[in-house]
């Protein structure tokens, strides 16, 4: 299995909780918002800019604060320094597992 649509930092869905529980549970996942820039994967989606402006429920639950997709800032620093430590971690354990 492979999870195509994981990170949404704003829906609070983030590197930290559920990169572990991919390892885990032996699930792929692929971050196709890799690098801020062309494609604005950042950026929360229009539809969360509605549930915001409209003082709902679900729009008082998004942290707007927060990149929603990417990785790396367009200099290749990373957004949070701390996510790239959390996935090399789980990528080297995984590694060692198939050794």
């Amino acid at each position: 299995m492979i999870n195509t649509e994981w990170l949404a930092r704003i829906k609070h869905n983030d590197v930290f909780t559920a990169y572990p529980l991919y390892y885990i549970e032996n699930i792929g996942c692929t971050c196709w918002g890799f690098v801020a820039g062309k494609y604005q994967t950042y950026e929360p989606w229009e539809s969360m800019w509605h549930e915001v402006e409209k003082g709902s429920e679900l729009g008082k639950s998004y942290d707007m604060t927060k990149w929603f997709h990417d990785l790396y800032r367009p200099s290749l620093r990373p957004y949070d320094p701390k996510e790239i430590d959390v996935i090399k971690r789980f990528n080297k354990l995984a590694d060692d597992d198939r050794k």
